[in-house]
């Protein structure tokens, strides 16, 4: 049976580079492939992955450049990598005592829960049956969980969550106890990428490679 993940980039990312913060660990060489297959427990093919992420441009140059390198290096594995976008918007915050409204801008990735969700029903309507991983702690995604498991028996739909707290009530509501996956550090640990990548006569190096970067 055919494996398919779908992986909500940023959302683990963050997690990750948490762990980097608090711990001094970087864990943020990660092949998605090796992930996948380690939890599937077979090998998955990489052009059945689809990784999602958008360009960080609101972060300045040296993130840019090495998120840059991180798609690259999933590409050359051959992973689908499906980029969304940053936006500004303005949040208004009310301001203490003098009961004014005070407006800062921040900037909000766009388009990701989009395409995953699109992502996850085109493929199920292409290939109708499969194991299909949903690498996510967005609880938005439960409504597609749904629909898939409704439209499609033929499909095993698995949730895996990055998180080592408890899971959500609305996730546990549409999927049984095995259809849920948590995540550890192991995992992570387990499959970080060799500090070069090569395919096809093309490569790209770890912007971790060298001390002192995160």
């Amino acid at each position: 049976m055919s494996i398919y993940a779908f992986i909500d980039g940023f959302n683990i990312y963050h997690l990750i580079d948490n762990h980097a913060q608090q711990t001094g660990e970087n864990l943020k060489w990660l092949s998605y492939p090796d992930l996948v297959s380690l939890i599937a427990e077979e090998t998955a093919q990489p052009d059945n992955l689809y990784f999602f992420t958008a360009q960080p441009n609101h972060l300045g140059y040296d993130k840019i450049t090495r998120h840059q390198i991180y798609c690259k290096s999933q590409r050359l594995l051959g992973v689908n990598v499906i980029q969304g976008r940053f936006k500004k918007s303005d949040m208004k915050c009310k301001a203490h005592r003098c009961g004014q409204y005070l407006f800062y801008p921040i900037n909000q990735e766009k388009q990701t829960d989009v395409n995953i969700a699109l992502t996850l029903m085109e493929t199920a309507f292409r290939v109708q049956q499969g194991r299909f991983y949903l690498f996510t702690a967005d609880t938005d995604q439960v409504p597609t969980a749904r629909i898939i498991q409704k439209l499609f028996p033929k499909i095993q739909f698995y949730w895996v969550y990055p998180r080592r707290d408890k899971i959500p009530d609305e996730i546990r509501q549409v999927l049984r106890p095995k259809q849920i996956i948590n995540l550890n550090w192991q995992h992570f640990r387990s499959s970080q990428m060799p500090e070069t990548v090569t395919s096809k006569g093309d490569s790209v190096q770890s912007p971790y490679a060298r001390q002192g970067v995160k």
